[in-house]
């Protein structure tokens, strides 16, 4: 709305009405001229040369300088119908002040009026007509400045005063008089009736005592337990002389004790501290200050005619007359009758004093001031010290009367909403150094809108975002004129926080200051309810709004999070996305922000695995493991693994729609964690930019940015729940469910623990072994014909969907030397395309090198039987010893078994085994392990009649019917005549441990209390770094030998790995009860 549009609601233009005085639109305007000063008139007709101001020169006081309140009226008139001889009139007058009070202005034009008399008749009579103005020269005036008058007696020659009478005595009769009276003026106690005799008697005197609380203060310091008494003693004694002498008129200015240090304590402190030389805190002087006085405002309440210079009513005219040349009272009628409506129409949301019937006349009378504003002016900000009072209030009206006229907002009056804070001179006024609250341009600038709102990342303040997302058709920035109002009444009183009446603003008085025809009170209230959800600074507690210096971080946060577009928060997603496997020493070469086939180039040599993009649009699985887009065929289609986060919705999902729906959800959860997450960054890395400063982002905040980057990672590596490889039975999609985190490892070890599983990889450690070689022999010679290459087989398990994969390229080395090693196949190469034997070769007697280089072309395998048919290799079969021990190895993988189970396992390990020579080695392997032998079946109860043991089990051959049994079970069923006192403890790897964590202590135990032998100790199949297994086997370990061999257990327990083929039994024949280590064991046997 502009101001022009005014006159739709009745109201004439603020700009059109008003005219200010030149100087302040130029800019030149001075407010030193309008600050009264007594010393500076008293000083000009005392013949001193002094600057000429409004106030030096009567004719321009009274003729521009000067609007005729009543207060000033019933001063002139009393001070001088007394001084004329009117014993009616009071002789004891106390000017009541406040700020803008107007008391040295009256003060001055009583001087005026004094000194020059009827000769300035035609200047004061039409202001205040019938004054009884004396005759020039015919009344001495004295004034006494109580805030500058010396409390002490100076040193050096000069004669200065240093009492109220003393200065009396001095400004009446000059120095002779003072001369004459030197003992009563330089006295400490109070004079005497004869001394005001010799000074007044028969004179006309106007004695004006400005300041008396600073004076009285400071003389009880100066002299303590009697200042103030004697003060006290001297206006008393003084008042009586008035009283009774016609000619004699006393005018004292004194604030009650409250209001005249609560304002001035910090420059009275300064004070008192010189006085008495020691410290003298503020509040002290304060409180000091307030009891000196006490007896003195008995004195003055008692005899004193109380006048009051400017009423409140009367304020906003004397300030129109200092900074207005011209104001039309047609536009005053017509606000006050807009207000007053608006007023009516909003009764329950407003101040009591707005319905009071006369409030329509408060709002004609501070035309174009709202009452608000002035209020603002003499409640708030006069009460702060360093506010300078009157000089202040000049110096804000003026600036603010400028910037309206120049910018022109909409403002049917002036209120303290309308204070232009980008205004830097403005904004150094009120929230600057001058009232020591620097540490609100922050709030200003962050919340309000200051001259560095536009240094934050948004350009503008809070509420200048609010008014701009929320425009009123008229465009008034009514979120900026409240969050004003709010910080303005924040300024005062701040120490004592919400319960100090003066700091902050309730609701009702909120909307009195802001609201005004053309802004709705549903707009102020919109504004104040909008604190609480947007503002950094500003607050709202107990029905009170007020500003706060420190801010709330998580509303900023909030507000920077809003701003936070999709690609900011998904880039940080895909970041996390990025650590869920990473590229390090796993089974898979990672292909990261994969969203079609096209992203998963070939990989012949090692399985890939694509990390799908959070974002990714629908999957269609088939088509990444057949293809790599644009209808190419994958050629490595078994080296193609798939890692899909439940964001992504895939053809394989069974719920359709809703899938997508639930994928999209997941989705929206990943970005709010990662808005979360940039906002927190943002904040952290420039919080000036969001009208914070370093300081304020606390420890805790830096500890929930680091939590908050950690859980979008958890979160992030949680969401890829699916895992799609080629398996044996087709395409598998198998669920994970890891903790997460940052790093990768959960996600790769569960994958690999899926594919372990499900036998869809060869690892490392297992890759020698009989189970697995056999297994790959099928495979192998599975492709076609009797020699395929190795090269062929690397380009198998890289394109065959139903072979599984290798855990790095190097176990095709292991598995092919492995397959050498236990007879399974050859290994072959021709360099001679002629020759019929090849060049080289190598088999279980000749085994591979580890040098030799299998990625080079021409090596192939072969079935050892076809080798040996063609006569590439001799038929040796293994030695006695190896036979022997393979024998032990499957003896050892049950606790009973047939001999012909045994003769069959071992014949699988070389095809040049026979029967014979396996059943050749049983007795060697009964009598090394100590088995025990039956005739009888597996797992019968009753003892068998054909039970041998000892040596009579290793005469006999063995038969293949006959049957293993190591000798733990054979006492458990009973078989054993020692089976009571024998104690035998076995266990494999997967079982529950109670041995194998012993046997690293074996030493320690066998030292401290062990009494029984062991006679038979084994640890088989324990695993060590590099693929090597050690097989321990100790018999009749007596406790000495235990402890001898300490250092043994303890390094092979810590060298060593138990997985699920390790074994370990212990064999006690003889067990002491009172032994440690057979309770040890028995104890964990429970």
């Amino acid at each position: 709305m502009t101001n022009s549009e005014n006159h739709t609601n009745g109201l004439l233009s603020l700009y059109d009405s008003c005219t200010p005085r030149a100087d302040i639109i130029k800019g030149t305007f001075n407010p030193e001229l309008f600050t009264a000063s007594l010393n500076q008139v008293m000083d000009s007709y005392a013949g001193q040369s002094v600057a000429e101001t409004p106030y030096t020169d009567a004719s321009v006081f009274f003729g521009e300088a000067t609007y005729p309140t009543s207060g000033m009226r019933d001063l002139l008139s009393t001070v001088l119908l007394r001084v004329a001889g009117d014993t009616t009139a009071s002789a004891i007058t106390r000017l009541e002040t406040g700020f803008g009070g107007g008391k040295t202005h009256s003060l001055i034009g009583l001087v005026h009026c004094a000194k020059r008399g009827t000769e300035i008749r035609e200047l004061v009579a039409p202001l205040f007509p019938g004054l009884p103005l004396p005759a020039p020269g015919t009344v001495d005036v004295v004034a006494i400045a109580g805030d500058v008058l010396s409390v002490n007696k100076p040193s050096g020659a000069a004669l200065i005063p240093h009492t109220l009478w003393g200065e009396l005595a001095m400004q009446v009769g000059g120095e002779t008089l003072y001369r004459e009276l030197e003992g009563d003026a330089t006295s400490v106690a109070a004079p005497g009736k004869d001394f005001f005799k010799r000074v007044l008697d028969g004179r006309k005197v106007i004695i004006l005592i400005d300041e008396l609380a600073q004076y009285v203060a400071r003389f009880e310091a100066a002299h303590p337990g009697k200042g103030a008494t004697q003060v006290a003693a001297f206006l008393m004694s003084l008042s009586t002389f008035a009283r009774s002498a016609s000619g004699i008129a006393v005018v004292i200015s004194l604030a009650s004790s409250s209001d005249a240090f609560a304002r001035q304590s910090e420059s009275l402190g300064t004070e008192l501290t010189r006085i008495t030389g020691s410290e003298v805190a503020p509040e002290e002087a304060a409180q000091r200050a307030a009891r000196a006085v006490g007896e003195t405002e008995s004195v003055v309440a008692r005899d004193a005619l109380p006048i009051k210079p400017v009423p409140q009513s009367e304020l906003a005219r004397v300030l129109a007359r200092r900074l207005f040349s011209h104001i039309d009272p047609e536009a005053a009628e017509r606000a006050a009758e807009a207000y007053a409506a608006l007023y009516a129409s909003s009764p329950a949301d407003l101040p009591s004093e707005a319905k009071q019937t006369d409030y329509a006349d408060r709002i004609r009378a501070s035309y174009p001031f709202h009452p608000t504003f002035l209020r603002f002016l003499n409640e708030k900000l006069a009460s702060i010290e360093t506010f300078q009072g009157t000089r202040g209030v000049l110096r804000v009206m003026t600036l603010a009367i400028r910037l309206l006229w120049q910018k022109r907002p909409y403002a049917p009056m002036i209120h303290v909403g309308h204070l232009d804070f980008s205004d830097r001179l403005m904004a150094d006024e009120i929230v600057g150094s001058r009232l020591k609250a620097g540490d609100m341009q922050i709030v200003l600038n962050t919340d309000v809108g200051g001259p560095q709102s536009d240094a934050l990342a948004s350009n503008r303040s809070r509420a200048q975002m609010r008014d701009a997302a929320n425009p009123l058709p008229s465009g008034v920035p009514y979120h900026e004129m409240t969050w004003r109002v709010v910080l303005v009444n924040s300024l005062v009183g701040r120490a004592g926080g919400v319960s100090n009446n003066l700091f902050g603003i309730n609701e009702a008085d909120a909307l009195l200051s802001v609201l005004m025809p053309g802004l709705p009170a549903t707009a102020v209230k919109t504004a104040l309810e909008a604190i609480q959800k947007h503002a950094y600074y500003l607050r709202e507690d107990g029905g009170k709004f007020f500003a706060n210096t420190d801010p709330t971080i998580n509303r900023a946060l909030s507000d920077i999070r809003e701003g936070v577009k999709r690609d900011d928060a998904l880039r940080l997603i895909l970041e996390a996305s990025r650590k869920v496997i990473t590229n390090q020493n796993g089974i898979f070469e990672v292909r990261e922000d994969v969203t079609a086939p096209q992203d998963m180039a070939e990989s012949p040599r090692r399985p890939s695995i694509g990390i799908v993009r959070v974002d990714a649009p629908r999957i269609v699985v088939d088509d990444f493991i057949q293809t790599v887009g644009n209808g190419q065929p994958r050629i490595s289609q078994n080296h193609v693994a798939l890692l899909i986060p439940n964001t992504v919705p895939t053809d394989r999902d069974s719920d359709g729609m809703f899938g997508d729906q639930r994928a999209q959800q997941s989705l929206d959860r990943l970005l709010e964690l990662a808005r979360d997450v940039r906002a927190m960054e943002k904040l952290a890395a420039d919080p000036g930019a969001y009208g914070l400063t370093l300081r304020q982002l606390d420890d805790d905040f830096q500890g929930r940015r680091a939590r908050a980057r950690n859980d979008l990672n958890v979160a992030v590596s949680k969401s890829y729940t699916r895992l799609v490889y080629p398996g044996s039975d087709g395409i598998a999609i198998r669920e994970i469910r890891v903790a997460g985190g940052e790093g990768g490892a959960p996600v790769a070890e569960q994958v690999k623990e899926i594919l372990r599983k499900d036998g869809e990889v060869i690892e490392t450690d297992r890759a020698a072994t009989m189970e697995i070689v056999r297994g790959l022999s099928q495979l192998f010679f599975g492709l076609g014909g009797d020699t395929p290459t190795v090269n062929g087989i690397r380009d198998a398990f890289a394109q065959q969907r139903r072979w599984p994969i290798l855990e790095n390229p190097s176990v095709l080395n292991r598995v092919i030397s492995a397959g050498v090693e236990r007879g399974v196949w050859c290994l072959f190469r021709f360099t001679d395309a002629k020759s019929d034997r090849p060049d080289e070769i190598y088999d279980a007697q000749n085994q591979v090198p580890l040098n030799v280089d299998l990625s080079a072309d021409g090596w192939s395998i072969i079935q050892v039987a076809k080798a040996r048919a063609r006569g590439w290799i001799k038929g040796e079969k293994p030695s006695e010893d190896k036979i022997r021990e393979w024998a032990a190895e499957v003896a050892r993988l049950a606790t009973e078994t047939r001999v012909s189970d045994i003769v069959e396992k071992v014949k699988e390990k070389s095809e040049a085994v026979t029967d014979a020579d396996v059943l050749n080695v049983i007795p060697k392997v009964i009598a090394q392990d100590r088995y025990l032998i039956h005739d009888g079946e597996p797992a019968q109860q009753e003892k068998p009649n054909g039970f041998r043991e000892g040596v009579e089990a290793t005469i006999r051959p063995p038969r293949p019917d006959d049957v293993l049994i190591v000798r733990a079970e054979a006492a458990r069923r009973g078989w054993l005549a020692s089976a009571p006192q024998t104690l035998l403890i076995e266990e494999e790897g997967d079982a529950p441990r109670v041995l194998l964590p012993l046997v690293k202590r074996l030493g320690r135990v066998g030292a401290n209390g062990t009494k029984s032998t062991v006679d038979d100790l084994r640890v088989q199949a324990l695993k060590v770094p590099g693929g090597a297994s050690i097989d321990l086997k100790i018999s009749g370990a007596t406790p000495e030998s235990l402890k001898a061999l300490d250092e043994l257990f303890e390094t092979l327990m810590t060298v060593g790995r138990v997985d699920a083929d390790t074994f370990a039994s212990i064999e006690i024949e003889h067990p002491d009860d009172e032994c440690a280590l057979v309770a040890e064991l028995k104890k964990g046997a429970e």
